[in-house]
């Protein structure tokens, strides 16, 4: 009778084997046709000035105003 050994041995190689033809057998798309790469597209240009946001406002309203001057009118700090 046959050693279990020769059986573990054997299987060893046919797997070393069957990976190395497999490597070798396998298509390799990179190999055999280089591709190049196509160019990326121009960044789009921005504004030179962005332009404001529509609710935003360049002064202070008149009722902040008058809540400000209320307060150190009557001697409170703010902030």
């Amino acid at each position: 009778m046959v050693s279990p050994l020769f059986f573990y041995q054997l299987t060893l190689i046919a797997l070393v084997w069957l990976c190395l033809m497999l490597q070798w057998m396998w298509p390799s798309d990179s190999a055999a046709c280089p591709t190049i790469p196509e160019p990326l597209p121009p960044l789009p240009k921005r504004k030179r000035e962005p332009t404001p946001f529509a609710g935003l406002t360049t002064s202070p309203s008149k009722v902040l105003l008058f809540l400000v001057t209320l307060c150190l009118s009557q001697g409170e700090e703010i902030l």
